[in-house]
């Protein structure tokens, strides 16, 4: 048994123990998650401000 699963066990937390995939493989989700927010959010500013752009010139 080493430290992280002692400190695991113990106070039921985790301690980091996992292997270096889950770690990799979580940095990767939360990525995807942000590049996917981050698209969405350009897109509704994009549309947003196209608006603003056609009542603009509708107002000369």
């Amino acid at each position: 048994m080493n430290g992280p699963n002692i400190i695991e066990r113990m106070f039921g937390i985790d301690a980091g123990g996992k292997g270096g995939m889950a770690a990799l493989a979580g940095a990767y989700a939360i990525g995807k998650g942000a590049t996917d927010l981050h698209q969405k959010e350009r897109k509704v500013l994009l549309q947003w401000l196209t608006e603003q752009w056609v009542k603009t010139m509708g107002q000369r």
